[in-house]
């Protein structure tokens, strides 16, 4: 019941004071002033009840002669408690006066609302990720003031309103529940059900080695323990500012129809940055891309190994470069299907025709060797040098690899060479 239209006529607690009388279940009275019958209806807060047939309660010091009426009705003389008849929903008036001695008093009235009718929550919609939020509409008594609580899962129900910020969701199944309750104490509710999925490694979920890279390439290599990486082969430049854990290889697409043949660079001189790495195979994952960095600084453009390589931007990345000869150790491995024991382990196994990811070797007719460049340097022999060979250090050598069965040495850098660009995340 809302003001002093009440449902429970058993619990009606009164007390008279000066003609007045209080009900403890009423926001409000209605009192009866001796003297010149006059009745008063005090203000109500939320004069709206969800009960067709509410009952109104009154006393008066004098005796009898009370009349009551609801909207147009004829007045029936009334005593309290005096209950309406079955209204409709919508707006109606509670009239009482009342008659002492033959003359009437003034009128008191009571407007209030009966709505028994639930709020109609429908369209509840949750948005996409990965910062969910819902929404909904609602329709109910026109002029009826609608609260709502949402609740997620086995929380606690929270006031809300549409749109409601979710927020980021574990994956799995969520419950979501809308509930709308007006002031007439009538609720209506709602539930959907949103699916997440796990991130998969192209979206920054948990990579293994076979996935799509998030630069759409295939995971070739991953440890779980982390390596340096990035532009200066740090230990915080990886995903969420620490060290990396995967390299992916671009596309065998990636430069035309199958992987270039380019020169190293177009300088034979020393390329200042670069780490001799070439005997360690093992070391120096993630190496490659400042190496890559150091020879495009040269200057080395598209034209060469590392230029086209740090030129690729699949998938949207602009951190693919040349590997090094630790990385082209790890990629030989995978594309010829040898368990990776150690990153120290050297590939030695030629899968030939069944190479994955459309890599060039020796037993394929080509214009060159069969070898993929590394961004690694090495000495080399100088051919023309005579007996005793003279090993010219870093200046005209850089580190190759053969696919069809893992041999690396070093190539001159003006010979053409495959090139396949790889990145670290």
């Amino acid at each position: 019941a809302i003001g002093n239209a009440v449902n429970k006529s058993n619990s009606k607690e009164s007390n008279q004071v000066a003609g007045t009388y209080y009900s403890s279940e009423e926001s409000g009275k209605i009192s009866f002033v001796t003297g010149l019958p006059t009745v008063s209806i005090s203000a109500f807060n939320q004069p709206v009840t969800s009960n067709p047939t509410p009952r109104f309660y009154f006393d008066s010091p004098n005796q009898g002669g009370l009349w009551c009426y609801v909207d147009s009705d004829v007045a029936t003389t009334c005593t309290s408690v005096f209950q309406t008849r079955s209204l409709a929903d919508g707006i109606h008036a509670f009239h009482v006066y009342q008659i002492v001695s033959g003359v009437q008093g003034p009128t008191a009235s009571f407007t209030f609302t009966i709505d028994h009718l639930a709020p109609i929550i429908t369209n509840l919609l949750i948005g996409p990720g990965p910062s969910y939020s819902a929404s909904w509409t609602e329709t109910s008594s026109p002029g009826t003031a609608i609260t709502f609580t949402c609740k997620l899962d086995s929380n606690s129900a929270v006031s809300c309103s549409s749109p409601f910020a979710i927020g980021a969701l574990d994956a799995g199944s969520h419950a979501f529940t809308v509930t709308g309750e007006d002031v007439a104490g009538n609720s209506g509710q709602a539930s959907t059900t949103v699916v997440v999925s796990a991130p998969s490694c192209a979206t920054g979920g948990t990579c293994s080695v076979g996935n799509t890279g998030p630069g759409n390439g295939t995971v070739f290599y991953h440890s779980a323990t982390g390596f340096n990486c990035g532009p200066t082969f740090s230990a915080t430049a990886g995903l969420g500012g620490g060290l990396c854990h995967d390299l992916e290889v671009a596309p065998s697409t990636w430069a035309g129809l199958s992987d270039p043949t380019l020169i190293w660079s177009q300088s034979l001189s020393n390329v200042p940055g670069i780490i001799d790495d070439s005997l360690n195979i093992n070391t120096h994952v993630g190496l490659g891309f400042m190496n890559s960095i150091a020879i495009v600084l040269q200057p080395n453009g598209i034209t060469t190994a590392a230029g086209a390589a740090r030129n690729y931007d699949g998938g949207s990345k602009n951190d693919w470069y040349l590997p090094n000869i630790a990385e082209l150790n790890q990629l030989c491995k995978y594309v010829n299907g040898q368990p990776w024991v150690t990153d120290a382990s050297p590939c030695n196994v030629w899968a030939g025709q069944s190479q994955l990811l459309g890599f060039l070797d020796g037993a394929v007719p080509n214009p060159v060797t069969g070898y993929y460049w590394a961004s690694s340097v090495h000495w080399i022999v100088d051919p023309n040098s005579g007996p005793p060979d003279v090993m010219i250090q870093n200046d005209q050598g850089a580190m190759v690899m053969y696919f069809d069965g893992g041999s690396k040495t070093a190539g001159y850098k003006a010979q053409l060479g495959y090139v396949r660009a790889i990145r670290a995340f």
